[in-house]
């Protein structure tokens, strides 16, 4: 358990906060759940991806639609929100393990790179259009 605030603790919170503009009743009133509870559910990966795919140049569409594809086999209908980096990562790594293997290969790196950049786009769209805040689902 912390020891309580002193005067100067106070104080020094209080000159922190007006420097930052921040009113301290603005603390007490809103809650990070009152913050984000104004936004829309954020849609499923199965839901976003033809959205996506409508927004992307062709060519664009054309090189990640295999990447989206194995996403949503993946996490057909869990929303953005709920997939983690470490999932994400795992499935690269299948993706890499699993790739073509041709006379050029270089053991499925740019296959794992290639899902991470189509993943990465999604996520973009989703900050582009106000939906997702990188900062407020951290994890």
């Amino acid at each position: 358990m912390n020891a309580p605030a002193t005067p100067q603790d106070l104080e020094a919170a209080r000159l922190l906060l007006s420097r930052l503009g921040v009113d301290p009743a603005d603390l007490v009133t809103i809650t990070s759940a009152e913050s984000t509870s104004d936004r829309p559910p954020l849609p499923t990966i199965r839901e976003w991806i033809p959205v996506v795919a409508g927004l992307v140049s062709p060519s664009t569409a054309s090189s990640y639609g295999s990447y989206w594809k194995k996403a949503e086999a993946q996490w057909s209908d869990r929303r953005m929100d709920t997939i983690t980096a470490s999932e994400i990562k795992a499935l690269s790594e299948v993706v890499r393990s699993t790739a073509l293997v041709r006379r050029n290969s270089r053991g499925g790196r740019n296959a794992a790179e290639n899902f991470v950049a189509a993943v990465r786009c999604l996520y973009r769209h989703l900050e582009n259009d106000g939906r997702l805040d990188q900062h407020t689902y951290v994890r």
